[in-house]
């Protein structure tokens, strides 16, 4: 068991690797849940590295929008 994990050049993450970003977040909450720390480094501050990602539903959203106009 480790009670810090350091990772670095975390990337913003977009739509193009969406399926990393949720990897990641269900690993920040396996460290919580476990209490392990995480010392890192990314490409922008936390808020940046999750801007651009859509959820499903907005998603669905927007493509359904621009099949129907």
């Amino acid at each position: 068991r480790f009670h810090t994990i350091a990772l670095q050049d975390i990337p913003v993450f977009n739509a193009d690797n969406r399926p990393t970003a949720y990897r990641f977040v269900t690993l920040i909450d396996v460290m919580y849940e476990n209490k392990t720390r995480l010392l890192c480094s990314a490409q922008g501050d936390p808020a940046a590295l999750f801007e651009s990602i859509m959820t499903q539903e907005q998603a669905r959203d927007r493509y359904n929008c621009a099949a129907v106009g």
